[in-house]
C-alpha cells in the first residue's frame, strides 16, 4: 500500500502517529514518591504509617535556608514580657492559695473557739452544781450541829433562838452559794479568754506556717506547669538567637502560606549568621500543589518576608531538588532535542548526499518519538490506564525518563533509518529508478527491522511488569516508540514519502556536494575509490632457463 498508494498510506501513518502525539499537549514532568510502589513493600508501608500519622506531606518536607548579612539575637523584650507574665502569674496564684487556707483557718479557729466555750461552760455548770451540793451539805451540817447546841441549852432559848437560826443558816447558805457560783463565773470566763487567746496565737502560727507551705508549693507547681506546659521551653527558645523577632516574622509567614501544614522553629548556627526551617506541605512530595508551593514560596512569600531585614531565604530538599530538576529538564529539553536533530541531520546529509532524506529522517523520528511520549503520557496520567499497568492512580512523569528516552529511542530509530535507507541509496545509484529503490530496500530490510523491532518490544513491555512507576514508564514508552518507528514509520511512512519524492528526494546542490566531505556508511565506495586510482603494476620477465 505505501508504494501503490502513497498518498492514503502517508495520510493514515500521520494521522496514527498525532493521535498517539496529542497528548504531549499535557505533558508535565515531575517526580514520583514512594505511594506509588507496591503495598507489600517496605517503603511504601513506610509511606502510608507517615501518611497516616503525620499527614502525606511528612515524607518529602522542604528546607528554608536563610542567610543574615546582620547576626541572630534573641528577642528580649518578649523574654522580660514572659517573665514578668509569670512573675504576675505566680504571685496572684500564691495570694490566692493563702487568702483560701486563711479563711479555713479562721473557720477552724472559730470552730475551736465554739468548742472550747462550750466545754468551759459545760464545765462551769458541772462545777457550780458540785459547789451547790457541796455547800448545802455543809449548811445541812452547820444546821445539825446548831441544832444539838440549841438543844443543850435552855428551852426559852431554843424557842427564841430556833427559827432565826434557820434562817441565818440558809441566807448565810446563799450567801456562799452566790459567792461560790461568781466566783466559778470569773474563773470560767478567765479560762475561757485564756483558752481563746491560746486558739488564737495557734492558728496565728498555724496561718504563718501554711503561708509559708502555700508558697513553696505554688510556686513548686508553677514550676512544674511552666515545664509541662512548654513555657520553661519558651523561655529558654526566648534567651536563643532563634527567638530573633526577623526570623520569627519569617515563619509567621511562611505558617500561614496556603499548602503548608507545619514549620518548625528555626535552627541557628552559633555565629548567629544562618538558620533553617523544616516545612511540611499538606500533600504529597509528587503533587502539582506541592510545586506550586514551592514556585510560591520562592516567588512570593520569601522575597516580602525577607526584604528590608538583611537576610536572604531559599527553598531547598530533596523534594524541592526533585522539582528543580525536572524545571530544569522541562527547560533544556527543546534544546537537547534541537542540536541532536541538527547534527543527525548533518551526518545523514554528508552520508546519503541528500537534503530531504535527513530532513524527512528527523522528522519521523521526532513523530515516532513524540508518540511514545503522548503514550506514556496518557497511560500515567488516566486512572483506568494507570491501573492497566498495576498502578493505584496517576502518576506524574519522572523528569528524566523523557530525556532518557530519547536519548534511546533516538538512537534506534536511526539505526533503522540507516539500514532501510543505505539499501534504498545503494539500489538507486545501481538503476536510477527511485521507485524500484524503494521497493527493494523495503523488500531486504522490513523483516529484519520488525523482528528486531518485535525482540525489542518484547523486551521493553517485560519492564512493565515492575513494580517501580519509574521502570514502567521507560518500559511502555520505549515499547511503544520501537513499535511505532519500526511499523508506521518504516514500512509506511517512509516508503510512502520516498514514492512520492521520487527521483527528487536524492537531489543534492552542486555546490553542497563540493563543500561536505565524502564517505561511506559500509565503506564500500571508499575502497572502490581507491581501488579504480590504484596503478597497475607491470610484471618483471623472468629469464629462460638454457
Amino acid at each position: 500500500m505505501p508504494l501503490t498508494h502513497p498518498w492514503p498510506a502517508l495520510i493514515l501513518g500521520l494521522a496514527v502517529l498525532i493521535v498517539f502525539a496529542l497528548p504531549v499537549s499535557y505533558l508535565h514532568l515531575g517526580q514520583t514518591d514512594n505511594g506509588a510502589l507496591p503495598t507489600t513493600t517496605q517503603s511504601r508501608q513506610s509511606y502510608d504509617a507517615m501518611t497516616e500519622g503525620f499527614g502525606s506531606g511528612s515524607n518529602g518536607p522542604m528546607l528554608v535556608a536563610v542567610s543574615l548579612s546582620k547576626p541572630a539575637h534573641n528577642d528580649q523584650a518578649d523574654l522580660d514580657k514572659l517573665r514578668n507574665q509569670e512573675q504576675k502569674s505566680t504571685q496572684q496564684e500564691i495570694s490566692k492559695q493563702q487568702a483560701k487556707a486563711a479563711k479555713e483557718i479562721q473557720q477552724q479557729a472559730e470552730q475551736s473557739k465554739q468548742e472550747a466555750k462550750q466545754k468551759i461552760n459545760a464545765e462551769a455548770s458541772q462545777k457550780k452544781e458540785e459547789a451547790k451540793k457541796q455547800i448545802e451539805a455543809e449548811a445541812k451540817q452547820q444546821q445539825e450541829k446548831a441544832d444539838q447546841q440549841i438543844q443543850a441549852e435552855a428551852d426559852e432559848a431554843k424557842q427564841n433562838v430556833g427559827p432565826k437560826g434557820q434562817a441565818a443558816i440558809d441566807k448565810a447558805a446563799q450567801q456562799e452559794i452566790d459567792k461560790q457560783n461568781q466566783a466559778i463565773d470569773q474563773q470560767a470566763q478567765q479560762e475561757m479568754k485564756k483558752q481563746d487567746q491560746s486558739i488564737q496565737k495557734q492558728a496565728d502560727q498555724k496561718q504563718a506556717q501554711e503561708n509559708k507551705t502555700i508558697e513553696k508549693q505554688v510556686k513548686q507547681q508553677a514550676a512544674k506547669k511552666e515545664k509541662s506546659s512548654g513555657e520553661d521551653d519558651q523561655e529558654k527558645f526566648l534567651e536563643s538567637k532563634a527567638s530573633d523577632p526577623r526570623l520569627m516574622d519569617l515563619r509567621k509567614e511562611i505558617k500561614k502560606t496556603k499548602g503548608v501544614d507545619k514549620v518548625t522553629y528555626p535552627l541557628v548556627n552559633k555565629k548567629g549568621d544562618a538558620a533553617v526551617y523544616t516545612v511540611t506541605p499538606t500533600t504529597a512530595p509528587s503533587s502539582r500543589a506541592t510545586e506550586d508551593l514551592v514556585h510560591t514560596l520562592r516567588n512570593d512569600v520569601l522575597p516580602k518576608a525577607t526584604k528590608g531585614k538583611q537576610m536572604e531565604a531559599d527553598v531547598g530538599g530533596t523534594t524541592a531538588s526533585y522539582i528543580d530538576l525536572a524545571s530544569e529538564i522541562t527547560n533544556k529539553l527543546p534544546l537537547v532535542i534541537g542540536i541532536v536533530l541538527v547534527l543527525s541531520f548533518l551526518l545523514l546529509l554528508i552520508a546519503f548526499r541528500s537534503l530531504l532524506v535527513p530532513l524527512k529522517a528527523v522528522t519521523m523520528n521526532v513523530f515516532s518519538i513524540l508518540a511514545s511520549f503522548g503514550v506514556v503520557t496518557y497511560a500515567f496520567n488516566h486512572e483506568w490506564t494507570a491501573r492497566l499497568i498495576g498502578l493505584e492512580g496517576p502518576i506524574p512523569i519522572v523528569s528524566y525518563v523523557p530525556l532518557m528516552m530519547f536519548a534511546i529511542l533516538f538512537g534506534l530509530s536511526m539505526d533503522y533509518e540507516v539500514f532501510l535507507m543505505t539499501h534504498v541509496r545503494e539500489q538507486f545509484k545501481v538503476t536510477g529508478d527511485a521507485h524500484e529503490a524503494v521497493v527493494h530496500g523495503l523488500a531486504t530490510t522490513a523483516r529484519v527491522i520488525t523482528s528486531a523491532a518485535m525482540i525489542m518490544v518484547s523486551v521493553f513491555l517485560a519492564f512493565v511488569i515492575n513494580g517501580d512507576p519509574t521502570v514502567k514508564q521507560f518500559g511502555l514508552g520505549m515499547a511503544v516508540a520501537v513499535a511505532v518507528d519500526a511499523t508506521v514509520v518504516r514500512c509506511v511512512l517512509v516508503p510512502a514519502i520516498m514514492s512520492l519524492l521520487g527521483s527528487a528526494g536524492w537531489w543534492f546542490p552542486k555546490w553542497l556536494e563540493r563543500a561536505t566531505p565524502k564517505f561511506s556508511i559500509e565503506g564500500d565506495e571508499w575502497f572502490a575509490e581507491h581501488e579504480a586510482t590504484a596503478q597497475p603494476t607491470t610484471p618483471q620477465k623472468v629469464p629462460e632457463q638454457p
